[in-house]
């Protein structure tokens, strides 16, 4: 599939910038998400992936740009609920170079998921926003969902405001405690598999 030079995106309110990937942006459309625009801002260029109207519904519709690490592709993951919201999502990849949806297996919701945290081909997310569970990750080369372990003085049962994000080329988790608003802890995961 070709980028097309256009210098304007539809004219809509309900646009939002889910992430980027290597200087392309990848926005959500539409009342139900059921339009992504995958734009390079510094060509005037991007295509316009359409989702399934049958899939989509009112929560838990989430899309993430990445670039598999050794095959230099770029897809897009789709993760949804279809109907029980408490049950695993649905997932499926869409490939920018042939141009079409497929599913994968079913991993964990990309809800969650914070703007810098691509690495290695890899996308990265807290499971819950304010309590570290686990780090879940989605590995674009292989396609396959992946959880990786809290720091271990999380515990599961940290409570506080959490990101991830990427230092000197290591995953980072950053965590503010609600009960002391003035400390900030970082960790630097150094080694776990990629």
């Amino acid at each position: 599939m070709e980028f097309v030079p256009e210098t304007n995106l539809p004219a809509t309110a309900n646009i939002e910038l889910m992430n980027s990937c290597n200087g392309l942006l990848c926005l959500s459309g539409g009342e139900f998400r059921n339009v992504i625009h995958v734009c390079n801002p510094i060509l005037c260029e991007h295509i316009e992936i359409h989702v399934d109207d049958q899939k989509t519904c009112l929560y838990g519709n989430y899309f993430v740009l990445g670039c598999s690490a050794t095959g230099n592709q770029y897809k897009v993951l789709w993760t949804f609920y279809q109907n029980d919201r408490h049950k695993y999502p649905k997932a499926e990849i869409y490939t920018i170079k042939t141009g079409h949806w497929r599913s994968v297996a079913n991993g964990f919701s990309i809800g969650g998921l914070d703007f810098n945290t691509s690495l290695h081909g890899c996308i990265h997310w807290a499971r819950n926003e304010t309590s570290l569970e686990c780090i879940c990750s989605f590995d674009f080369e292989s396609e396959q969902f992946k959880r990786l372990p809290a720091p271990s003085i999380c515990d599961g049962n940290l409570d506080g405001f959490i990101r991830l994000g990427v230092l000197k080329d290591c995953l980072s988790v950053t965590v503010r405690k609600w009960d002391a608003p003035y400390e900030i802890y970082v960790w630097v995961v150094n080694e776990y598999g990629v």
